[in-house]
């Protein structure tokens, strides 16, 4: 097969990256000839094999019953389980770590002819069979694991460094080995479920397939089938351009571009194994060497340079290195980021250029601590201690000039410049990058800095010309939440011993249980530590599954603390959360701050919510902020002492800007005003200084203060009391503080200070913006609050934002709803607060409806930031003027929306709470819609129940769907209805224009196939298509991979979907979260498709059946999985449950599922007819159905 252009082009740019997989290793013989390392297939039998040995002779079985199958990755996932307590690593060592010295060197030809093609080589193999065969010393090549973030781009650089990424692991990492399915996951992430472990590796991978040419050798067809299925989920290959090739045996060539279709990789045939594979690689060899081919040499990709920048801002330092960044960004390059720390500076071997910013204490360089604390390393470190040696040029930047003396023995190229913070020298630092780089001038600074072996510099000479205007600051960060914002660093004072002991007790956390709790006072600074503590952590990249913030003073039950401190996995529905979490912990790092704690203490939950605590101490490293200890197992209090009056001086001489004090001035603020008023409280000080302006006089201010704190009562204070808040004074002050401030304002002000107490999630100021759009209520963002008021109150302190949202502090909140409380509202103020949140839940459904994932996505994204909001203004609707009507269509729209993605419970109590307040028709559609969210709560039987008495099946016809609030009770009614097996009725008296969806859905479930499925996706679609014998995995899975993360429901009904064609492992199935009964039914016969006992597969077939009992549909789909196994095994129960399964598909009118027990008792061949299973005369089916309600209520 001669080779195409396109490979020519390739080999001849030397843009070829070689991808071996096990048939490389395959080819090694040992000195008597024989094959050295087995098979994926021998390797797993004899794992078995060693499980019979130790008596595990059930997970053995496993493993061979997988065999036969040929699921290797199920079978290795057992037998990983099987061994991994004290034997998985001593049998991987026995099978792959062979004896180098005792291999044929003659089998070598085939992994030396493959150096031939690339110094850098990726392999799907655990062994150290390609740095062996190296043609060099075998210790020149890196060997690369995917936890070798820093190191990893390396691989697609062309360069004469000879590297192996071991993108499968490597055997001297056996717990680490890509080998099972959840591994599979973790690496090539299909779906929201997997791993964020190997981010950085599956990025490189996509930079590689951007950037060279991929030739895959030694891959089986069973590789290949992976090989697809992770290019097409992951789109590795999308939007490149590039063309990748594949080595295949000749024979195989039919079956393997079968497989690989829809991908952009090119197969290259060769006769057989051995020497025709070995000469085929020479002679693509022999194009990288020879090649008459003539190039574009603008096309041919020119290697990236590397750049680093280090820097030091320990805790307490708060410097400022804008500045210089600014200057870097000139620079044409990616600069990738890090904390100037000892390990970090040893982990620099694969840059050319590195910059390193920091200060300099006592004649040493300031480094970080792993712990973020302040330390100092001496200069000659540098040169000891780094990996600084061969660098092009290293620049440091400092705070002073330093003597030459300091820098004795080192031998890089080093420039250093007192830039840092320095105004003096403000022109050299401006001009830097043009110097250096395009000038090549590095004794431009020789009047103010100091240059070490100059003669050793190499700069770019192409860096005018250069073509990568790729100039990004590449952060090692990890996310914060919406209610962290950095801002937060600018105004932040003192502290450094508290943040120190924080951040060692907290990184102790990730290998303990427990939790830190910071106690104190009320505006001491608690929250804002705790956050300030976060960002230090994210910019280092500690937690990488992040940061998650909970707000505990609007919570209040455990429902709303569970679906709070849940929520960082993705688990705030989960019904067995602490077994989910037990079972199937991801193992990735979290942080969780719970703020405002001591509300909770007051709750009747409150055992309930400190046991969950302590659970959840043991997943995720835990910081709670208190005004009282909690007093359980694993709590490290930490008590938050007062600012010293040097610390609160410091404060608020920053809060006053540019106004100067005179000695007077600063004698009174300090011992009167700080000392004596305020008692050095932080938000105290932020308040009062968010009023003086230029020409405030302080001592005028002095005495009003005096004014406010001496008339605060007892009933005022009653606001922050708790068991820690005994000091009079100190309340005193604080609640004066916050008195003065709110007296300031302007009526209007007042009034928007006071609505805020509704938003208790905060207001998004680009959501106000848009909100016209969706409302009646063009001016609804002026309605509902001014931007310029809340611009005012913001910086008057009274408001926090973070990330563009704005929202009262805690405290201040409480303030602000008692004034809100005593002050008499009219009508207005409630309308601008339901008129907002109405918008909102219109969008939030608007985009929910889209035919696209990601639209739907954010919806969901978005209703999650404002459902506290939405929730808190149902208790205020009577106080509306807006319709009846209005407010039942926005509670239907919030329980649509709490269905999607939110635990139900919260969204029903609040409900019930305000159900009276509605009267006739309204009145019932509130009622249909607490039961009906009650219902997908999992509250089947009492719902049920009831709505059998209240409103008859026979009633739903004579409901007027005309009327929207009608319409919404006749909705909410069907749908239970129709879970418990009235399909047939129910799509009779539904209007197909009027339900569309609804309308398909019953069809469906009672055998009327022939359907127009173009504007239906989701689950329906998935489940019609099984039922047409249309249904496609790849497609399923695709759509797994994009749907929102906390959509459980949808993902385990399709899932279930899915595992009726082919079963997935139980380690997916583990994963999937339940929420309710009916999902957790699912997931029980998944467990039961996959189950090879035959015991155990009963048991889960019998709880999956008790579990649906009451969503009739695959209550009696169970029921045929399970007869139809039963029958399978030759049990005796088959004849009844056959027989039960039957009758209730009879009695249902599910056709579709009679047809299947006729099948299963006679089977014929044929494909379901509907004529075969005629459907009922519908009015005679409405008739009995009348009169057998009639009876019962009889």
């Amino acid at each position: 097969m001669p080779f195409t252009d396109s490979l020519k082009l390739a080999l001849s740019k030397k843009d070829i990256l070689p991808l071996v997989g096990a048939g490389v290793s395959m080819s090694i013989n040992d000195k008597d000839s024989k094959r050295v390392f087995p098979s994926w297939e021998e390797l797993l039998e004899s794992a078995a094999a060693k499980l019979k040995n130790e008596n595990e002779s059930d997970t053995a079985s496993l493993i061979e019953i997988f065999l036969r199958k040929g699921d290797y990755q199920s079978a290795a996932e057992y037998a990983y389980e099987g061994l991994k307590n004290g034997h998985w690593h001593d049998f991987i060592q026995e099978k792959i770590d062979v004896d180098l010295d005792s291999l044929d060197e003659k089998s070598v030809e085939l992994p030396k002819a493959i150096w031939k093609l690339s110094n850098q080589i990726i392999t799907l193999n655990y062994d150290r069979i390609l740095p062996w065969a190296y043609p060099g010393y075998s210790a020149q090549v890196s060997v690369l694991e995917n936890s070798a973030i820093a190191n990893l781009p390396n691989i697609h650089e062309k360069n004469n460094k000879p590297i192996v990424w071991h993108l499968h692991g490597h055997i001297d990492n056996s717990d680490k080995l890509i080998l099972t399915p959840d591994s599979y996951k973790k690496l090539y992430p299909t779906s929201e479920l997997a791993n964020t472990e190997y981010l950085a590796a599956l990025q490189t991978l996509k930079n590689v397939v951007a950037h060279r040419n991929l030739l895959f050798i030694g891959c089986s067809l069973d590789d290949a089938e992976l090989l697809a299925e992770i290019t097409k989920q992951n789109d590795l290959f999308s939007g490149n351009g590039r063309v990748h090739f594949a080595l295949i045996k000749e024979s195989n060539r039919s079956e393997i571009e079968k497989k690989l279709k829809g991908t952009s990789i090119q197969v290259v045939t060769f006769e057989d194994y051995g020497q025709p594979l070995i000469d085929k690689i020479n002679e693509m060899a022999a194009f990288i060497e020879t090649s008459d081919i003539i190039i574009d040499n603008s096309l041919i990709a020119k290697k990236e340079t590397k750049v680093a920048f280090l820097s030091a801002n320990p805790f307490g330092e708060n410097i400022d290195y804008q500045p210089i960044i600014k200057e870097l960004k000139k620079l044409p390059y990616s600069i990738n980021c890090f904390p100037l720390t000892l390990n970090n500076l040893q982990q620099l071997s694969d840059y050319e250029y590195v910059f390193i910013a920091s200060t300099v204490v006592k004649g040493r360089l300031v480094v970080e601590d792993e712990d973020i604390s302040f330390a100092k390393i001496d200069f000659i470190d540098l040169q000891k201690n780094s990996d600084l040696a061969n660098k092009k040029g290293v620049f440091i930047f400092l705070n002073e000039v330093i003597t030459k003396e300091k820098l004795e023995g080192i031998n890089f190229p080093l420039l250093v410049l007192p830039l840092v913070d320095n105004k003096d020298y403000k022109k050299y630092l401006s001009n830097f990058i043009f110097q250096i780089f395009n000038k090549h001038n590095v004794k431009y600074t020789d009047d103010v800095g100091l240059i070490l072996n100059d003669e050793k510099f190499i700069l770019p000479q192409d860096y005018c010309n250069s073509s990568n205007k790729c100039n990004n600051f590449i952060k090692n960060e990890n996310r914060l939440p919406s209610d962290i914002d950095k801002c937060l660093l600018k105004n932040f004072i003192g502290r450094k011993e508290d943040l120190i002991t924080l951040s060692r007790e907290v990184l102790k956390l990730e290998d303990d249980n427990g939790f830190v709790t910071i106690i104190g006072s009320g505006g001491l600074g608690k929250t804002t530590l705790s956050k300030i503590l976060a960002i230090y952590l994210a910019e280092r990249g500690r937690f990488n599954c992040g940061v998650a913030f909970v707000d505990c003073e609007h919570l209040l039950n455990f429902d709303q603390f569970k679906s709070g401190i849940a929520s960082p996995f993705n688990l705030e529905k989960a019904q067995h959360l602490e077994e989910h979490l037990s079972n199937q912990f991801d193992g990735e790092s979290r942080l969780i701050i719970l703020d405002n704690f001591e509300t909770l203490l007051l709750l009747e939950d409150k055992e309930q919510i400190l046991n969950l605590l302590s659970f959840m101490s043991e997943f995720a490293s835990i910081i709670v902020t208190s005004r009282e200890l909690l007093n359980i197992d694993g709590e490290i209090p930490h008590t938050l002492r007062p600012m010293t009056l040097d610390e609160a001086f410091e404060l608020f001489v920053l809060k006053l800007g540019k106004r100067k004090l005179s000695v007077t001035e600063k004698k009174l603020v300090r011992d009167e005003i700080i000392e004596n008023l305020l008692d050095r409280n932080p938000l105290a000080i932020n308040i009062i200084t968010s009023d003086i302006f230029q020409n405030t006089n302080l001592f005028e201010l002095h005495k009003e203060l005096q004014s406010d704190i001496f008339n605060v009562s007892e009933e005022d204070l009653s606001l922050f009391n708790n068991s820690v808040d005994t000091n009079i004074d100190r309340k005193k002050s604080l609640y004066g503080s916050i008195l003065y401030s709110y007296n300031m304002l302007l009526d209007n002000e007042k009034e928007a200070f006071e609505k805020l107490a509704l938003f208790p999630d905060g207001i998004n100021i680009e959501n106000l913006k848009k909100m016209g759009q969706y409302s009646k209520e063009k001016s609804i963002k002026k309605t509902v609050i001014k931007e310029r008021i809340l611009k005012k109150l913001q910086n008057k302190s009274l408001l926090e934002e973070s990330q563009n949202k704005v929202k009262l502090q805690s405290i201040i909140g409480r303030f602000a709803e008692r004034q809100f409380i005593h002050r008499g509202k009219d009508t207005a103020f409630f309308d601008s607060v339901f008129l907002y949140n109405n918008a909102l839940s219109k969008m939030a459904i608007d985009l929910s409806d889209s035919e696209s994932q990601a639209k739907r996505n954010v919806a969901l994204k978005f209703f999650e930031e404002n459902q506290k909001n939405m929730l808190i203004i149902i208790d205020y609707l009577n106080e509306c003027s807006a319709s009846e009507k209005d407010k039942v269509i926005y509670i239907n729209r919030l329980s649509i929306l709490f269905t999607s993605i939110c635990s139900l419970s919260n969204f029903i109590n609040i409900l019930n709470r305000n159900v009276s307040t509605y009267s006739d028709t309204h009145f019932q559609a509130i009622k249909a819609i607490v039961d009906n969210s009650s219902y997908f709560n999992g509250d089947f039987d009492r719902v049920f129940h009831k709505i059998k008495k209240n409103i008859p099946l026979a009633q739903l016809k004579h409901l007027n769907t005309d009327d929207i609030v009608e319409c919404i009770t006749f909705e909410s009614m069907f749908n239970i209805y129709a879970m418990e097996g009235n399909q047939a009725y129910v799509y009779h008296i539904l209007n197909g224009n009027d339900f569309p969806f609804s309308k398909v859905s019953m069809a469906i479930d009672i055998g009327i196939l022939e359907q127009d499925m173009s504007k239906i996706t989701g689950f329906l679609s998935f489940e019609y298509k099984w039922l047409t014998g249309t249904l496609a995995l790849a497609e399923i899975d695709e759509y797994l991979s994009f749907i929102h993360k906390k959509e459980h429901l949808e993902r385990m009904q399709i899932s279930y979907v899915r595992a009726k064609k082919k079963p997935y492992t139980k380690g997916y199935i583990n994963l999937l979260v339940d929420v309710n009964p009916y999902t957790f039914g699912l997931k029980l016969l998944m467990f039961a498709f996959c189950e090879s006992d035959l015991d155990e597969a009963k048991k889960y077939y019998n709880r999956g059946i008790e579990n649906l009992e009451h969503i009739k549909y695959y209550y009696v789909e169970a029921i045929y999985w399970y007869a139809k196994f039963l029958k399978e095994h030759n049990q005796h129960e088959y004849n009844d449950v056959y027989s039960k399964g039957c009758d209730l598909a009879k009695k249902h009118y599910y056709r579709h599922l009679q047809f299947l027990f006729d099948e299963l008792e006679t089977p014929t061949g044929l494909v379901y007819n509907p004529k075969v299973y005629p459907l009922p005369n519908f009015e005679s089916l409405v008739t009995e159905k009348e009169e057998a309600l009639q009876l019962l209520s009889q």
